[in-house]
């Protein structure tokens, strides 16, 4: 994937140094949705075929942090490939039953941080690794799209939280 289909996002033209900034920017506009809309607007599916906003911020954390251990793995290993992180799964099992908006919110920024920490420590040579992304199907990707996919997930399904809202009011 060069461009997300769903929201335009060119992988190539996102600069590094324009990543932590992005990052920063998509996951306080998530906790801040979180802060200041109705537990109604952030808990309701607006249709059975689109997740909650509050969903979509369980999986937007959950995405930082895979990327994270992803990202260390891709350091040490050569060509790793990965597991699919299971995100219909988690939804389907409950396992975000006890987690609140207010968690959420923290816990974004939390691994967000600790994702683009990991991310700035590493150079070029490093972000240019290569893993084995993606199930069912792996791909070669680099340490560096990673950081991109973190980017383009947070802004991604923050504009889905925001149609949301929208429909929901509609």
């Amino acid at each position: 994937m060069d461009v997300c289909e769903g929201c335009g996002f060119d992988f190539d033209a996102v600069e590094r140094s324009l990543l932590e900034g992005r990052s920063q920017a998509a996951v306080a506009a998530i906790g801040e949705l979180l802060q200041t809309a109705s537990d109604r607007q952030i808990e309701r599916r607006p249709s059975p075929h689109r997740w909650s906003a509050l969903e979509y911020a369980f999986h937007v954390r959950d995405v930082l942090l895979t990327l994270r251990e992803r990202m260390v793995t891709g350091l040490i290993e050569d060509n790793p490939g990965f597991p699919s992180m299971h995100r219909e799964e988690r939804l389907e099992r409950d396992l975000y039953r006890l987690d609140t908006a207010s968690d959420i919110a923290a816990e974004l920024a939390a691994c967000r941080n600790m994702l683009f920490r990991l991310f700035a420590a590493i150079d070029d040579e490093q972000a240019n690794r290569i893993v084995q992304y993606g199930s069912p199907n792996p791909t070669p990707r680099s340490i560096g799209w990673m950081a991109r996919q973190a980017v383009h997930e947070s802004e991604h399904h923050l504009a889905d939280m925001h149609e949301n809202l929208v429909l929901l009011a509609n």
